[in-house]
């Protein structure tokens, strides 16, 4: 692995320090270079590129919203053989969430509620620049548009299982596409053939579930949010190895 880390980052010293996080499909690392300290996650699952360019794309995106720390992505590349990595920035942690849950759950409202305010700030400007100005000029440069449908640039995963992403118009589109996905995963993988018919059912009265609901706007959401994938170092709440199957993703 060091020889390979030399090679993609152009590297000319790479020691391992430290092992540490990994689950049933990944593994880590910790490396000292003369970059400085990284984190590396590895796989050797046939899955892994498509996941970790998946993972690298959504913590860019959770990145932009600059409403909770999480390790910067460096860069994904090949493994050899089947597998792949995703290079990280290395973060000291401390021990599981404690002291800053409630810290950690205001900023995760703050990236929930992102999009929305990037809304309001678009709606403002476009109002100021018809000769309707409020007084609020605050400039924007670099910050990300508001995304008006639900989707996600690039496949994600759920573990090793893909989870395409096609933009659609509503939550209620697309959220029948992600449980869709999960029938064909059944049928082909599990031969369960009487699950597509059940769904099919369900699907002639899917809407009725959403008919009294106020409109659901599009939300950059996490995706894996659970005590293994969050942790605190003495600066407050970072999460690291980050498992983003982001189900309703935007920027």
């Amino acid at each position: 692995m060091e020889e390979v880390i030399k090679t993609e980052l152009g590297c000319t010293m790479v020691k391992k320090v430290g092992s540490s996080g990994g689950g049933s499909i990944c593994g880590g690392n910790s490396y000292e270079t003369d970059k400085g300290k990284i984190y590396v996650k590895f796989s050797n699952d046939s899955a892994a590129m498509a996941m970790f360019e998946g993972e690298m794309a959504s913590v860019e995106s959770i990145l932009r919203t600059k409403a909770v720390r999480i390790p910067k992505p460096y860069k994904v590349f090949k493994l050899p053989g089947t597998g792949a990595a995703l290079v990280m920035e290395y973060v000291d942690l401390k021990r599981g969430l404690s002291t800053f849950a409630s810290q950690l759950g205001q900023q995760m409202a703050a990236m929930h509620k992102h999009n929305d305010d990037l809304y309001k700030k678009e709606k403002k400007e476009s109002n100021r620049l018809h000769g309707c100005s409020d007084g609020d000029d605050d400039d924007d440069d670099g910050e990300p548009q508001h995304q008006p449908r639900f989707g996600f640039p690039v496949a994600t995963c759920c573990g090793r299982i893909p989870q395409p992403n096609k933009w659609k118009d509503s939550w209620p589109e697309f959220y029948a596409a992600k449980i869709d996905c999960q029938i064909t995963h059944l049928e082909e993988n599990y031969r369960n053939h009487e699950v597509r018919g059940l769904w099919d059912q369900l699907l002639r009265k899917y809407s009725i579930f959403f008919d009294d609901l106020p409109i659901i706007p599009p939300a950059l959401l996490h995706g894996d949010l659970w005590s293994g994938n969050v942790s605190e170092n003495d600066e407050g709440p970072g999460e690291y190895i980050i498992i983003v199957g982001v189900g309703v993703a935007v920027w």
